[in-house]
């Protein structure tokens, strides 16, 4: 992970780690989602979008976590991989979504969301499926 990337994510976790320590309770503890970036994506360039943090009292009861990433610019679709931290857990604390922006598509909107399904183990033993489908971002590609 870039350096840039990993401050990111580690902010990010600290930010949500005091947030969680007020929480009583795993049901009243919500995974939050993240707009990260802080400028707009450029062309060409690897671009982080959103991250979806998992706080220790959400992670509760938590069986798996996994997310999406849709993207697309003039109506095309831009590839998008969700990364997880930690890598290789069913249940990581932080869902990141990074783009594969276009060299060509400079001065264009792209929009972009995630969307994240999680399945939790209840009290009677059943399981229950929760998906997230973040609200549509946009941005403009820059140079």
């Amino acid at each position: 992970m870039p350096l840039r990337l990993c401050a990111l994510v580690i902010a990010v976790m600290l930010i949500a780690a005091t947030g969680a320590s007020a929480t009583p309770s795993a049901a009243s503890a919500p995974a939050t989602l993240v707009v990260a970036s802080r400028d707009d994506p450029h062309a060409g360039r690897p671009f982080v979008g959103y991250v979806y943090v998992l706080p220790a009292a959400a992670r509760r009861g938590l069986i798996a976590a996994k997310a999406r990433c849709p993207g697309t610019v003039l109506g095309s679709t831009v590839p998008g991989k969700a990364s997880r931290v930690p890598e290789r857990t069913s249940v990581p604390s932080v869902l990141i979504c990074t783009w594969a922006i276009p060299s060509d598509r400079i001065g264009w909107t792209f929009r972009g969301r995630m969307e994240v399904q999680v399945q939790r183990r209840l009290a009677d033993g059943s399981i229950q499926i929760d998906t997230d489908e973040g609200r549509i971002t946009r941005w403009i590609v820059q140079p």
